[in-house]
């Protein structure tokens, strides 16, 4: 997000707090159901559905709430077009496991009758219902982009088709997809390089934490002086520490601090050191006019 976007966004957010904490002002929202159900009775087969998965931590799952569903344009889309369904994942973990929802938030396009279309996750409003409208129309979807790519093979749109797989828990699919990109170009390029770091990320997923350690470092090894190392040597050191493997994990992270100091993630790490090591968090340094 850039920094422009970001003070935007921040600002919209600071407004729609100050008109909540109004009892004399009501904002708009977007109207949902609490139920595909519900849903399903109230605007029977005329609409598709769209499931947005969330989690009460979830700070994207609060952007939706404070940015995307209070766009009146949005508002309008879900009021007339699709049939909105707000689910709380931790809380309907049936419906969660049912569609594979592994990242929040996620929203879950749908058929009357419970058939996936495709799914997104958080998009800033205009984006959204693009996307969403498209989708409809059977443009972008999985089952579209596998169509195009039987007939003329692209990198990109593999990559694509991957990460649609990889989203819907279709894991082998999405490793094979993976594969098909890597192999169809340099195997060092950029592409190659967010195929590898997804890769790392399934067996990471299914807490299989020696498999996942090995392929960040083969990326470390392969990508060396990228982004893709970088992010790497960061992910090497959060395993170890998902693992129990404290000592390895200081290692790992003091690692990133001496081969990245000018790192945007350089503070979180050395937070994770401090967490690690159970040093209490040093106080900021006073202003002579503080005393």
């Amino acid at each position: 997000m850039s920094k422009v976007l970001l003070v935007l966004t921040m600002v919209v957010l600071l407004v729609s707090s100050a008109m909540a904490t109004d009892d004399s002002t009501v904002v708009p929202s977007a109207p949902y159901y609490a139920s595909v159900e519900e849903a399903r009775a109230a605007v029977g087969d005329d609409r598709n559905i769209m499931i947005d998965f969330y989690t009460d931590w979830c700070k994207w799952c609060k952007m939706n709430d404070t940015v995307v569903f209070v766009n009146p344009k949005v508002i309008d889309f879900f009021t007339n077009e699709v049939a909105l369904v707000k689910v709380n994942a931790e809380v309907d973990t049936a419906l969660a496991k049912k569609y594979h929802i592994s990242a929040y938030p996620t929203s879950v396009l749908i058929t009357t009758s419970g058939d996936e279309i495709d799914r997104v996750h958080y998009e800033e409003p205009d984006t959204l219902l693009q996307t969403l409208r498209n989708y409809a129309n059977g443009i972008g979807t999985l089952e579209d982009l596998l169509s195009k790519i039987d007939k003329e093979f692209d990198r990109e749109m593999a990559l694509k088709i991957a990460e649609k797989y990889g989203s819907r828990g279709g894991d082998d699919a999405s490793v094979k997809w993976f594969q098909k990109v890597i192999k169809a170009g340099d195997p060092t390029d950029s592409l190659s390089g967010e195929c590898r770091m997804s890769l790392a990320r399934i067996p990471y997923g299914d807490k299989e934490y020696d498999t996942a350690i090995a392929a960040y470092e083969a990326v470390i090894k392969d990508f060396e002086g990228t982004y893709f190392a970088e992010q790497s040597t960061i992910w090497r050191g959060y395993i170890f520490k998902k693992k129990g493997d404290t000592s390895s994990a200081i290692a790992a992270f003091e690692d990133f601090v001496k081969q990245y100091p000018q790192s945007e993630d350089l503070e979180w790490v050395q937070g994770q050191i401090s967490k690690l090591k159970g040093e209490e968090p040093k106080p900021e340094p006073k202003s002579e006019d503080e005393g």
